[in-house]
C-alpha cells in the first residue's frame, strides 16, 4: 500500500525469530548506542507499538512522544501514558486494524504530524521532569512521613509459651533477624515445666529484642495473649505462636500493611506454610494447609501465628476469648470482623511452622481444635456435611463389599475428588520425586485422621456448651430466687 516503506526493527539480543526476518525492506539493528538510537527514532515516519503483554512505564512510547514521531500503538501499549486515539495516537488491537493506522499516517504526512504534535504536548505537560520531579519527591516525603509515624508509635510483638524449650531458641532468633525489628517482645509462659522462660531470658538475642517474659501459671492461649497484650507498650500489635520461625521481613511487611493509618480499628493479616521434616509431615502439610492460590483475601480468617491489629481493634473485638482454649483466634477474628476491622491479607508476612511430628499428635490437635468449634458453635453446616459424606460412604462401601461394581466406582471417584486438592500441592511442594512418593500414600492417612478427629471432637464439645448454658441457666434462676 506504501512502496519504498522500509520496517526496522531496534533494539538489543534479538531472538532468532526476530532476525530471521531480516531482508529486503526490514531491518534488524541488534544493540544501538542511546545516540543511534534516537537517532533513527527521529528519522522515523512512524513508530509501532504493537504490544500485546508485558507491564511496566511505557518509555519507549514516551520517547517517541517526545520526539514528535507519530505514534500507532496497542491499548496496553499506550496505557499509563494518557495517550487518547485519534488525538495523541492510532490505536487498534488486532493485527489488521493495526496495519490500517500504519498506512493512514504514512500515506497522510498532515495527519501524521498533527497526530506527533499532540503527543508532543502531552508529554511536555504530563512526562516533563519538571512536573514529576516534585510530585516523586511528594510520594517520598509522604511515605517518610508514615514510615515515622509507625516508628514513632512502635511495635509490640506478642507470643505465648508452654513447654517450648527446644524451639524457643528459633522464634527468638527469627524476630532478632526481622528487617523492621519490633520495639519491644513480650511473651507470656502459661507455666513451663521444662525451663522455657529461663531459655527465652537468657538467649544472646534477647536483650537487643527488649524480650520481656511474664510467667502465668495455668493462663490457656487466649489469656496468655490477653496478658501480654495488656503489658503491651505500642498501639501496634504484632501476634504469633511459639513453635514458628518469621521471615525476616514479617514484622515490616505486616506493620506496613495494616491499612488506613488514622484507622483506630485496623488490622492486617499474615500467611502461614510449613517446614515438614520427613514423609509424613510432608503429606500433612499438604492436606491441611491452604496454598496461597488457594485463599479467597475477602474471606481469609488470619491464624494468631500471623497478623497484627491495633489495641484499639482488639479492645473492639473483645479481646482473646479466655473461656475458649482451642480455636479462640477464629473467635477473635469474628470479633474483630463485627467491630469493622477486617485484617487486610499480606501473604508475603510468612511464618514457617513445623507440622505433627506423629498421627497421635496430629489426631489429638484436630480433636481440640473440633472440640474448640463445638464449644464456640462454629463451622455447624461444615461439620455436618462430614457427618453425611462419611455415612454416604459407609453406605456405598457396604454394598461395594456386597459386589454392587456401581457403588464401588462411585466410591473410587469420591475418594480421588476428595484427595485430588492434597495431592496437587503436595506436588508442587515436594522437593523432588522420590518425596513425593513417600508422601502421597500417606495423604489419605492425613485425611482420615483428621476427620476422624474432628468427628469425635465436635459432639464432645457441643455437649460442654451445652452442659455450661444449663449451668448458667441454673445459676441464674437461683439468684433470682434469692
Amino acid at each position: 500500500a506504501v512502496p519504498g516503506v522500509r520496517v526496522v526493527l531496534a533494539g538489543r539480543d534479538p531472538a532468532p525469530a526476530v532476525r530471521s526476518l531480516a531482508g529486503p525492506g526490514v531491518e534488524v539493528t541488534g544493540a544501538l548506542s542511546d545516540a543511534l538510537l534516537a537517532q533513527r527514532r527521529a528519522q522515523a515516519w512512524v513508530y509501532a507499538v504493537p504490544m500485546r503483554m508485558g507491564s511496566g512505564v511505557r518509555f519507549k512510547v514516551l520517547e517517541a512522544m517526545a520526539a514528535r514521531v507519530p505514534l500507532v500503538s496497542t491499548s496496553l501499549g499506550v496505557s499509563g501514558t494518557g495517550a487518547e486515539h485519534t488525538r495523541h495516537a492510532l490505536v487498534s488491537d488486532d493485527a489488521e486494524g493495526f496495519a490500517r493506522q500504519l498506512i493512514e499516517v504514512l500515506s497522510d504526512p498532515a495527519r501524521g504530524a498533527a497526530l506527533a504534535e499532540a503527543s508532543r504536548r502531552l508529554a511536555e505537560e504530563a512526562h516533563d521532569w519538571r512536573h514529576i520531579t516534585p510530585r516523586l519527591l511528594a510520594v517520598y516525603d509522604c511515605l517518610a512521613d508514615q514510615k515515622a509515624d509507625r516508628e514513632a508509635d512502635g511495635l509490640t510483638v506478642v507470643a505465648t509459651v508452654l513447654n517450648e524449650r527446644s524451639s524457643a531458641g528459633r522464634l527468638v532468633r527469627s524476630l532478632a533477624a526481622q528487617t523492621r525489628g519490633p520495639d519491644e517482645v513480650v511473651m507470656v509462659d502459661g507455666g513451663s515445666t521444662d525451663g522455657t522462660p529461663d531459655v527465652l531470658r537468657s538467649h544472646p538475642a534477647s536483650s537487643a529484642l527488649q524480650l520481656r517474659v511474664i510467667e502465668a501459671p495455668g493462663a490457656n492461649i487466649s489469656r496468655g495473649r490477653n496478658v501480654a497484650i495488656e503489658a503491651a507498650a505500642h498501639e501496634t500489635l504484632l501476634v504469633t505462636d511459639a513453635g514458628v520461625e518469621l521471615h525476616a521481613a514479617w514484622a515490616e511487611r505486616l506493620a506496613t500493611e495494616l491499612p488506613g493509618g488514622t484507622r483506630p480499628l485496623r488490622a492486617a493479616s499474615g500467611f502461614f506454610v510449613s517446614a515438614p521434616r520427613g514423609a509424613w509431615e510432608l503429606a500433612l502439610g499438604a492436606t491441611t494447609l491452604p496454598d496461597v492460590a488457594d485463599v479467597n483475601p475477602a474471606r481469609f480468617l488470619p491464624s494468631s501465628r500471623s497478623v497484627a491489629f491495633t489495641r484499639q481493634a482488639w479492645q473492639a473485638a473483645g479481646g482473646y476469648p479466655e473461656w475458649l482454649d482451642f480455636c479462640e483466634d477464629l473467635v477473635f477474628d469474628f470479633g474483630l470482623l463485627a467491630a469493622g476491622a477486617r485484617p487486610r491479607f499480606v501473604p508475603r508476612a510468612v511464618v514457617r511452622f513445623r507440622p505433627r511430628p506423629t498421627v497421635r499428635a496430629f489426631f489429638l490437635q484436630y480433636y481440640r481444635y473440633a472440640r474448640g468449634d463445638g464449644k464456640a458453635e462454629l463451622w455447624r453446616l461444615r461439620h455436618a456435611v462430614r457427618y453425611g459424606t462419611y455415612l454416604g460412604g459407609a453406605a456405598l462401601a457396604v454394598r461395594a463389599a456386597r459386589g454392587d461394581r456401581a457403588a464401588l466406582a462411585l466410591l473410587v471417584l469420591a475418594g480421588g475428588a476428595y484427595l485430588r486438592r492434597p495431592l496437587v500441592r503436595l506436588f508442587e511442594q515436594a522437593p523432588d520425586a522420590g518425596a513425593f512418593a513417600r508422601a502421597a500414600p500417606l495423604v489419605p492417612l492425613a485425611r482420615l485422621a483428621g476427620d476422624v478427629a474432628k468427628m469425635i471432637g465436635y459432639p464432645v464439645g457441643v455437649l460442654w456448651r451445652l452442659r455450661h448454658q444449663a449451668g448458667q441457666t441454673h445459676a441464674r434462676n437461683r439468684s433470682s430466687r434469692s
